[in-house]
């Protein structure tokens, strides 16, 4: 069912194995076979070179490679249905795993591939997954003074020996550019499946052979198949590391929240760390013109002091802003010093009128995309809803490459528990179940200082003797080298998009401006998008006022002069800008204009980030055993 093709170099394969007894070897030497007879060690590095895994089933074609999409994995649902799912017209259902491919990428490192071949779910072989100097490696150590589980006070020190066995992918180098091409290939795997998920009839007795009625639950014609594919093509699994391995003991059921199911049982631990690169320079670009076109309405006049000549009585004016109201004005028809004074309202006018100035466009362009993860579950043509290769035989589905959900620059690390806080395997108190936990942190200096972080200082020396630290996809843990990155991180990290990066304390936050990207429905479009979109409006505003002599009467008055711009703050009433022909002020206080709005595809749902994250306690029990 599987094929695994890969190529073994022998100098490769005879490395110095003693050197792992100690942990991990930073630049192991390849070493003679007289040398390798005599060396003493618990452990084996290998490397794969021209590697491959392909799930082919018994599809020969290609010369015996196979077409890499027919080979399955099947999951049979066991136990009952409840009574309620099963009045409700529930049934069990049967999955098809298919065509699973690990492989390289088409794409070199870092560069866009064609649409056509992102869809494909096998590429080309990795040239070298890892090197001489940074293998893989399978070993067993020893480490000491592993805090255990008991934990009557939070100064309790009692503490064991745990012997592990050890799984570790390459270390991740610091510096993906300074590889060679080959070593390059390790940072550019694809990864692939598809999938049928059915619901069966249960009483319908299974055929593997016809497709009959088995999957026509509740009716005849029923579409009780889900098709899906998943897509990751360019990232990398270097710095994975799993251990297995027996727990301590020391828990008592009940005292601080632990159980005795933590005790002397299987127990794992590791980071599970893939990743598609640095994201803290991904952008789309974004770009807005300056204003170039400008239209303006009528001037209004808002208050005339001539309108006053031969008015008795209060008046109310029209603010410059275009609302009726504002403060009362008697009339302007008695010849008295008052109305003669340079500040009297009769003596002035103003008048007002909107001006907008618009942008001719503002442009959002995708940035190079070198690392896609896609689900999508759309064919490119139809198919019988209720057949599948495993039954009727066929070739495999093609899907459509512009549906789906798209993840761009995802980054997963996950730390998955310590020796001291493993994740747990036991069996259950019903003697049938299986538990799987991850076991509680307990009120114990020597193993809650080992987990928490200091973000302030990250010096143990000086923070109050905390080790805790995140794994992400620039930093992992406290134990890196100038080459590698390190492995002894206590705090998860998953990314997805356009990311800001504080390298002073290992936080990662999502970017939030126009140009950042990270999850869209539909492949986000390569071209530029562009709007033409309104950039400013604002008030304009003008003052003139008239002359005055001693014989001015009740029908008579000087003419006007000529209209001015008022500045801002000129009058206590009036909120005014001042005006020319090219340059504009804006008046906040009459019109607050809309931002501009860059032209985002609408697919486009920006970037997303889980920094930080530590696992306190999770526990998991199996129930249909």
């Amino acid at each position: 069912m599987n094929q695994i093709q890969s190529q073994w170099k022998r100098r490769a394969l005879a490395l110095a194995i003693s050197a792992i007894i100690a942990g991990r070897a930073f630049a192991l030497q390849p070493i003679s076979d007289e040398e390798l007879s005599e060396s003493v060690g618990e452990g084996i590095a290998f490397l794969p070179e021209n590697a491959s895994v392909r799930m082919n089933g018994a599809d020969t074609a290609n010369g015996g490679a196979g077409t890499f999409d027919t080979g399955y994995i099947r999951y049979i649902p066991v136990g009952p249905l409840t009574t309620e799912a099963a009045s409700a017209g529930a049934g069990k259902g049967d999955i098809f795993l298919y065509g699973l491919a690990i492989s390289q990428s088409t794409k070199n490192h870092g560069v866009s591939r064609t649409v056509a071949d992102a869809n494909t779910r096998f590429d080309r072989t990795i040239n070298s997954w890892g090197s001489a100097e940074n293998p893989w490696l399978l070993k067993v150590e020893t480490e000491a003074n592993v805090p255990d589980f008991a934990a009557a006070t939070p100064t309790a020190t009692s503490n064991g020996s745990v012997s592990y066995l050890a799984l570790e992918a390459p270390l991740y180098h610091k510096n993906i550019g300074a590889l060679s091409a080959s070593e390059k290939s390790a940072y550019n795997l694809k990864m692939a499946y598809w999938a049928d998920a059915f619901v069966r009839d249960p009483s319908v007795v299974e055929n593997m052979t016809a497709t009959g009625s088995q999957f026509d639950l509740g009716g005849a014609g029923r579409a009780n198949r889900l098709r899906l594919q998943a897509i990751w093509d360019g990232f990398s699994i270097n710095g994975t590391n799993l251990n297995i391995f027996q727990t301590l003991g020391g828990a008592s059921t009940g005292v601080q929240g632990m159980s005795s199911l933590y005790n002397n049982t299987l127990g794992i631990s590791g980071a599970l760390r893939f990743n598609s690169g640095d994201a803290s320079g991904l952008r789309a670009a974004t770009t807005q013109s300056a204003p170039s076109t400008r239209t303006t309405s009528a001037w209004v006049t808002t208050w005339d002091g001539s309108r006053h000549q031969n008015v008795t009585g209060p008046q109310n004016y029209t603010d410059t802003s275009g609302s009726a109201g504002g403060a009362t004005s008697a009339g302007c028809n008695a010849n008295t010093g008052a109305h003669r004074d340079g500040n009297s309202s009769c003596r002035m006018q103003f008048q007002t009128r909107l001006t907008t100035d618009s942008a001719t466009s503002a442009t959002w362009t995708a940035p190079t995309m070198a690392s896609v993860f896609r689900f999508s579950t759309r064919e490119t043509t139809n198919t019988n809803v209720l057949s599948t290769p495993a039954i009727n035989g066929g070739s495999a589905p093609v899907f459509d490459q512009s549906e789906g959900i798209f993840l761009y620059n995802l980054n997963v690390n996950v730390v998955l528990g310590q020796l001291y806080q493993p994740l747990v395997v036991a069996i259950a108190p019903d003697g049938q179940n299986i538990v799987m936990e991850l076991a509680r942190i307990p009120n114990k200096q020597s193993i809650y200082k080992q987990l928490y972080t200091n973000y302030a200082n990250s010096n143990p020396a000086t923070n109050g003797g905390y080790y805790g630290s995140t794994c992400n996809v620039n930093k992992c843990g406290s134990d890196e080298t100038a080459t590698y990155q390190g492995t002894n991180a206590t705090h998860s990290s998953i990314t997805i998009g356009s990311t800001e990066y504080t390298a002073a304390t290992n936080v990662t936050t999502a970017h939030k401006g126009a140009g950042s990207i990270g999850v869209s429905f539909g492949g986000l479009p390569t071209g530029t998008q562009t709007a033409t979109t309104a950039a400013q409006s604002y008030r304009d505003v003008q003052q003139r006022t008239r002359g005055t002599s001693s014989s001015w009467g009740s029908y008579s008055f000087d003419g006007w002069g000529g209209w001015s711009s008022l500045a801002i703050g000129s009058s206590a009433r009036y909120n005014l800008a001042t005006y020319s022909p090219n340059t504009w002020t804006q008046q906040a206080a009459l019109s607050v204009p809309a931002p501009t709005t860059i032209p985002t595809p609408s697919n486009n749902l920006g970037s997303a980030v889980i920094d930080g994250l530590l696992i306190q306690h999770m526990k998991f029990t199996t129930k249909g055993l």
